[in-house]
């Protein structure tokens, strides 16, 4: 009996120990997905860019005629790169990138956020958000912003 009563208490002792390792794993898998999201924004971003670059258009700002094809759309790009707040006819992020269905999308002021559930962000900043920040100028390209949860 006295073994059984050592083996209870070395076990709890050792679940004790290791559980804080496995506690944040929802948190870890929630990171991963939205690096996943922020890749995928990075990947969209060269590509305009590039072809910006080939179509000579990379160094100037935004206005009308100032844009690139991907997939068949036209989108309106600044400095080279996408805009952040593309809206109506002058393009989309659908267009860029494939977020799976887990994933919404949002624009608060000016900037591209990418979330995941149902409480949509209102501010920047926020928790378990991806944010696409504008090309100020050419010297400043546009930046990506993970903000974990």
């Amino acid at each position: 009996m006295i073994e059984f009563v050592i083996i209870i208490i070395v076990l709890g002792l050792l679940v004790v120990a290791v559980s804080p390792k496995f506690i944040d794993i929802k948190s870890d898998s929630e990171n991963a997905s939205l690096l996943k999201v922020k890749a995928a924004i990075e990947n969209a971003m060269m590509m305009v860019h590039a072809k910006s670059s080939i179509k000579g258009n990379q160094q100037l700002r935004r206005m009308p005629g100032v844009n690139v094809e991907i997939n068949g759309v036209i989108l309106d790009i600044k400095h080279g790169y996408p805009l952040a707040d593309y809206s109506g006819s002058n393009g989309s992020w659908d267009v860029l990138i494939d977020l799976d269905e887990e994933f919404k999308s949002v624009i608060i002021g000016g900037h591209f956020i990418v979330y995941r559930g149902e409480n949509t962000p209102t501010t920047l900043n926020e928790k378990c958000t991806v944010d696409y920040r504008q090309a100020g100028d050419i010297a400043t390209p546009p930046r990506i912003v993970l903000t974990a949860c």
